[in-house]
């Protein structure tokens, strides 16, 4: 245990701009907003206050921001080992390579969701504070806002898990994993339209995965989403939702069963 933490602390300090000091940007511009906002004018309450959260919508950019940086993450974490050749140091020590890819793993799908909705969080805070002081929202609201976001984090972490997986398999696989998930679905996009009357498998692959996230964000922001004049957000969406997730979670560990096993023939050849 105690290896597998000094792992996930490596991750974290050798990746912490995306981890560390993205967030801090994020939380100081949403600060310089808000104040920005509240010079321009004078906060007046007439009649009954409208119960509109607008809290959700300041944790949007961080929501949006951890997905990039995951996807980052992911096409860098076995390439930059392998190019720098750091990973014969680490080789060296007494872990296998399934615990350095679970690390990488945990770093994703853990460690960067958790900083990223902390910070959200730190940058929500006076607004909050001052919704609380006006009436606008009753202190259990905003914990209640603030603990539907945390499960919205977790929602995206493990419903993107299977797609992390397959980008870690790629960073370990090919020399320029990030230009591969760029023109992977375009050439798979060109393939079918060549060949198929109609794109079946990217609509499969990415119009689902699209789907599900517009259910995550409009659960977030409280909004409903539209497709084709219909809610998209419904109980058998969230089932559905639900599903996915856990056969993701399952596709996912392949991935990174793989990853670990070509680490370690890559190894061997080294």
């Amino acid at each position: 245990m105690n290896a597998f933490i000094a792992l996930v602390r490596k991750e974290y300090w050798e990746n912490n701009k995306s981890l560390l000091w993205l967030p801090l940007v994020l939380i100081v511009l949403t600060w310089l907003g808000c104040l920005l906002i509240a010079s321009k004018g004078v906060i007046t309450i007439e009649g009954d206050i409208p119960k509109v959260n607008v809290l959700p919508f300041l944790a949007l950019p961080f929501f949006l921001s951890a997905g990039l940086a995951a996807i980052t993450y992911c096409g860098n974490s076995l390439n930059e080992e392998r190019r720098d050749r750091s990973i014969l140091f680490w080789r060296s020590l007494p872990v296998s390579d399934m615990q350095t890819v679970m690390a990488k793993a945990c770093t994703v799908l853990v460690l960067l969701p958790a900083i990223s909705f902390l910070a959200a969080v730190i940058a929500q805070l006076p607004l909050a504070l001052l919704m609380t002081h006006l009436g606008v929202q009753s202190f259990g609201e905003v914990l209640a806002a603030l603990g539907k976001q945390a499960g919205h984090f977790l929602w995206l972490s493990v419903l993107m898990a299977p797609f992390y997986g397959a980008m870690m398999l790629l960073s370990a696989c090919t020399q320029r994993p990030l230009l591969w998930m760029l023109l992977g679905p375009l050439l798979l996009f060109i393939g079918e339209s060549v060949l198929l009357d109609g794109h079946p498998v990217s609509q499969l692959l990415f119009g689902h995965l699209a789907r599900e996230i517009m259910l995550v964000l409009g659960s977030l922001i409280a909004q409903p989403i539209l497709v084709n004049g219909a809610e998209l957000v419904t109980t058998g969406a969230v089932l559905s939702t639900a599903w996915t997730m856990v056969t993701g979670v399952a596709l996912a560990l392949i991935f990174w069963a793989l990853c670990a096993e070509i680490r370690r023939r890559r190894l061997i050849k080294d």
